[in-house]
C-alpha cells in the first residue's frame, strides 16, 4: 500500500482535529457502524432492511479478513492507484473544488485569462458493486465463499474506478475537445496523435508507435511537462507494442519506453482498444479526491433470507491540467497518391 492509497474507512475523515480529519478511533467507530448496519445519524438500530451485523455473528477477526481482502484486491486490480494521486477529503463532503487550470486564450471573445477554476463540483453517486450471500455463507467460520464474493465485487469496483478515471475523466474529454491530427490547435488541448500503420494493409504499427510516442512527448515538452511520463494503452495498442517489426532488433515497446524516459507502459481494458494515453504525472496534473475508500457495507436481509451487501467508494477524478495528456489512436496508412496521366 502506497502513501497515496485511500482505501478502508480506517483512514478517518470528518472529525474535529485541527487538520479536519477524524482521529483513528473515531474513524474506527464509523467503520464499525458501516459493518453493523447502524444508522450513523441517530446511532439507533436501523430498520429490518439494515439489521445489525451482529445477527450475522461475524467476529472482529472475520471482519478484518474481509477488509484485508478488499485492500489486497484493490492493490492488485486498480491501475489508477499506480498512476494517479489520491487526495483524502472529509467523508461528509459532497462537493470538492475543481481546481482546473485555465490556460490563456487571448484570441477568444472575451479573452480568457490564465488562472484556476475553483468551482465546486459534486462528487456524484457512490461507485458501488452489490452482491448477496446466503445465511449459511455468512455463518461459515472461515468465510471462504464470502471472501470469494467480496473479492469479485472488489475487482468489479476497481474496473469501474479505472473507467471513471482514465476513460470518462481523461480520454472522453480529450476525444470531445481535442482537435484531430493536423487540425487547427485548440487552447488547452494537444491535437490527437495518429499512430500510423507502417505499410497500408499490413496491420503493423511498430514504427508508427515510436513516431507517435515521440510526437506526444514533444507536445508535452512544449508545454513544460517534461517528466513523469506514463502510457496507458488499449488492448490493440498494447499488442502492437509487443509485435516485432520485420527486420527490427527490438520490440516497439523498447523504443517507446525509451522515449518515455523509461516511464511505465500499462495495459488497460477500459480504454478503446485502438487508443492510448500518454500522460505527464509529476505533481498536480490529475488527482482523485477520495471521500470514502473501498468499504464493505451490509444493507439488508432480502428475499430468501439472503444477506445483501455492497462494496462502495466515493471519489471524483480531477483532470486539472489538460495539457498534461495526449490521446493517441491507431490509423491506417494514407492511401497512395493516384498515378499521374
Amino acid at each position: 500500500m502506497t502513501g497515496n492509497d485511500v482505501r478502508s474507512p480506517q483512514v478517518g475523515y470528518g472529525g474535529n482535529e485541527p487538520d479536519g480529519h477524524a482521529s483513528f478511533a473515531h474513524a474506527k467507530v464509523l467503520a464499525d457502524r458501516r459493518f453493523l448496519g447502524v444508522d450513523r445519524a441517530t446511532d439507533a438500530p436501523a430498520q429490518q432492511e439494515h439489521q445489525e451485523m451482529t445477527e450475522i455473528n461475524w467476529t472482529e477477526e472475520q471482519r478484518a479478513r474481509l477488509q484485508d481482502a478488499i485492500d489486497a484486491e484493490i492493490e492488485n486490480s486498480r491501475l489508477a492507484d499506480k498512476i494517479i494521486r489520491a487526495v483524502p477529503v472529509p467523508a461528509n463532503d459532497r462537493a470538492v473544488a475543481r481546481d482546473r487550470y485555465i490556460y490563456p486564450n487571448p484570441g477568444a471573445a472575451p479573452p480568457v485569462i490564465e488562472g484556476i477554476d475553483e468551482t465546486f463540483v459534486d462528487l456524484g453517486a457512490d461507485n458501488q458493486e452489490a452482491f448477496s450471500l446466503t445465511k449459511l455463507q455468512t455463518e461459515d467460520p472461515d468465510l471462504s465463499r464470502a471472501l470469494v464474493r467480496v473479492r469479485r465485487a472488489t475487482q468489479q469496483l476497481a474496473r469501474s474506478h479505472d473507467t471513471s478515471v482514465f476513460r470518462v475523466a481523461i480520454r472522453d474529454e480529450l476525444d470531445r475537445e481535442a482537435p484531430g491530427p493536423g487540425a487547427p490547435s485548440v487552447p488547452g488541448y494537444h491535437n490527437i496523435v495518429a499512430i500510423c500503420e507502417d505499410v497500408r494493409g499490413s496491420g503493423r504499427y511498430g514504427d508508427g508507435l515510436a513516431t507517435a510516442a515521440a510526437e506526444a512527448v514533444a507536445e508535452l515538452d512544449g508545454e513544460g511537462y517534461r517528466s513523469g511520463f506514463v502510457m496507458v494503452a488499449g488492448q490493440a495498442v498494447f499488442r502492437q507494442l509487443h509485435q516485432r517489426v520485420p527486420g527490427a532488433a527490438d520490440l516497439p515497446v523498447v523504443a517507446v519506453r525509451a522515449l518515455l524516459d523509461d516511464g511505465p507502459i500499462h495495459r488497460s481494458a477500459v480504454l478503446p482498444q485502438d487508443e492510448a494515453l500518454v500522460l505527464s504525472i509529476s505533481g498536480e496534473e490529475v488527482d482523485r479526491a477520495v471521500a470514502v475508500g473501498p468499504t464493505l457495507e451490509f444493507l439488508r436481509v432480502g428475499a430468501n433470507e439472503n444477506r445483501e451487501f455492497r462494496v462502495y467508494e466515493r471519489f471524483l477524478t480531477r483532470f486539472k491540467q489538460t495539457y498534461a495528456a495526449v490521446l493517441l489512436r491507431l490509423a491506417p496508412a494514407p492511401a497512395p497518391a493516384p498515378a499521374g496521366p
